[in-house]
């Protein structure tokens, strides 16, 4: 069951972020049905019977003061967390005095499980990247981390609620496979973040060739032989221009197996979920043969880079900073340039990959993820105040929250640095000086960045906080030209292929990490055999799924549908 992303919400943020210019809604009307005055009767009756844990939380004003101790993941960089403008509003608004111990990233994983050694060594929560998150299967099945199922709900946790109806697998990956919940984890749903595969077109090598940018795989072809047979880049040198760049080790969100992946409607290398809820196993599809087909004609005829299997990193760069490749994978499609070329918009003449179909696929799809995970808290069973700490979640994930936690003290709320603070809302806060100017530090810092990370908020996402609008970037900036080839070029098209919160049980994940590992190394070097035409396609193809086979792909494909059965159910 592929499940489409984009939500009208981020659709509109998204376009009012970049054009200025509001989305169009469809109307929708709500049909209502009266219910007899005896089932209303009964269902108020049977409401007021319920008061559940979280129920008697919300009564609570916490009009006591209480100490809650914290262990918080801390990078190089970072002032004491104590200190921090968030830390000093959550013990406002919440009325606790908030005791924070720092492990340093770079030792976290070693030292965090000593302190469950004892529960008496254990603070009342632990707040971390979700790098270092905490293991709920393990620690929750030896009673370390209390089930916060009852104290969530709409009433005492509504930013939280928000969320996991919006983003289902940050609920997911906070919960055991057996169903409790025993972490709070955000997510950072900015709709450039879940793009899963950021690729670039040259679009005026497209346009004089085809006089469009490609919509399908034949036009893409057509494309790639136009760009290999004429001097698109007016050199004098016709032979030096590449198709097809990259190279076999890139990351999935950058290689050109996963864009062509994409128009063969295939979502992940490995799995994806079916229209039906069956799971199965992407390298095994014939949509998957049909793609190998399509990737070897590219590379017998040269249009994909004859190094394609053998070149590094380094090699490759080195070929996309001279404007080379008609079509290629990045982060960004200013990487590797000059600060002259960035400065005068010279790579704008790459566009984002349109979203492109084929001969057995005509759907348009693009991979995306459903969760880009910001931060975990855990609370420890021997906490007395679990609904104070579920409360303080609830906010680090509302919009206030993430306006503290990211853009800190606001001007003259900091009484060290009054004279910086930040300007806009939350589609484009920035922290500046009085003057406006975001690159400014004081004195006792090197530079703006350590100025921030030092005195406003801790870097990167070891605070959870839940972000679902794009973030508003000049025309100029790489920002802008990234959210057009990422958000603009394919969001509409975003598709799950599996979903991240399909959590596994620790004897799962070892179980599929053994069988794995043998399976992942068989199907690359069937792959790259087959593209490079060492082996032929049809006549070994039944031969690579028995291979597949004989190293276990149908228990992994159990294990992966029993993990999206529990998700479905849950």
């Amino acid at each position: 069951m592929k499940k489409k992303l984009v939500s009208t919400l981020m659709a509109m943020s998204m376009v009012a972020g970049l054009c200025g210019c509001g989305a169009n809604t469809e109307a929708t009307t709500a049909a209502t049905t009266a219910a007899t005055a005896a089932a209303t009767e009964a269902a108020k009756e049977t409401q007021a019977a319920e008061t559940t844990a979280a129920e008697e939380v919300a009564a609570n004003d916490f009009s006591e003061k209480v100490t809650l101790k914290a262990l918080a993941y801390y990078k190089t960089g970072e002032k004491d967390w104590n200190e921090y403008y968030f830390v000093k509003k959550i013990e406002e608004k919440f009325n606790v005095d908030l005791q924070i111990e720092m492990i340093d990233s770079t030792v976290w994983k070693e030292k965090y499980p000593l302190l469950f050694a004892s529960k008496d060594s254990l603070p009342d929560f632990i707040i971390c990247n979700y790098g270092g998150a905490i293991d709920i299967n393990l620690y929750g099945d030896q009673g370390y981390l209390a089930d916060l199922t009852d104290y969530v709900n709409e009433t005492t946790a509504p930013n939280i609620m928000k969320m996991w109806e919006e983003s289902p697998s940050t609920k997911g990956v906070g919960s055991a496979a057996t169903g409790e919940v025993y972490a709070i984890v955000g997510s950072d749903n900015e709709p450039r973040g879940l793009d899963n595969c950021r690729f670039f077109i040259n679009k005026e090598w497209a346009n004089e060739i085809l006089g469009k940018l490609p919509e399908n795989t034949d036009e893409l072809y057509e494309y790639f032989v136009g760009v290999k047979e004429k001097d698109m880049d007016g050199d004098g040198d016709a032979n030096d221009e590449i198709p097809l760049g990259g190279y076999y080790s890139m990351s999935n969100g950058i290689n050109p197996l996963t864009m062509l992946r994409n128009a063969y409607g295939l979502l992940d290398k490995n799995w994806q979920v079916g229209d039906d809820g069956k799971v199965f196993h992407t390298r095994s599809s014939e949509n998957y043969k049909e793609m190998l087909k399509y990737t070897n004609k590219l590379f017998e005829e040269g249009l994909l880079d004859n190094e394609f299997f053998t070149q590094t990193k380094d090699q490759f760069s080195a070929k996309n900073s001279e404007y080379l490749y008609g079509a290629f994978g990045a982060w960004g499609a200013h990487e590797n340039r000059t600060g002259e070329d960035v400065t005068a918009l010279k790579y704008h003449v790459y566009d984002g990959m349109p979203v492109l179909t084929s001969p057995v696929n005509d759907e348009k799809m693009w991979s995306a993820t459903d969760l880009k995970a910001t931060g975990q808290i855990t609370v420890m069973s021997k906490c007395e105040n679990v609904d104070r700490v579920v409360a303080i979640a609830d906010w680090l994930i509302s919009e206030e929250g993430y306006m503290a936690t990211q853009a800190g003290p606001q001007f003259d709320e900091d009484e060290k640095y009054p004279d910086w603070g930040y300007t806009g809302e939350k589609h484009n806060w920035e922290v500046v000086d009085r003057e406006g100017k975001n690159l400014t530090y004081p004195e006792a810092y090197n530079d703006h960045n350590s100025f921030v990370y030092g005195e406003r908020r801790p870097n990167g996402s070891s605070v959870p906080f839940y972000r679902y609008w794009s973030q508003t970037f000049s025309e100029t900036s790489t920002g802008y030209h990234l959210q057009l080839a990422t958000t603009v070029a394919h969001s509409e098209y975003y598709t799950v292929g599996y979903p991240v919160g399909a959590t596994l049980t620790q004897d799962e994940n070892d179980e599929l990490t053994l069988v794995m590992t043998d399976i992942d190394s068989f199907a690359e070097e069937m792959e790259s055999k087959m593209i490079m035409g060492e082996l032929d396609i049809d006549a070994n193809w039944d031969a690579y799924l028995e291979g597949l086979k004989l190293r276990g792909i149908d228990t992994a494909l159990q294990i992966k549908q029993d993990a999206y059965d529990r998700y479905v159910a849950n």
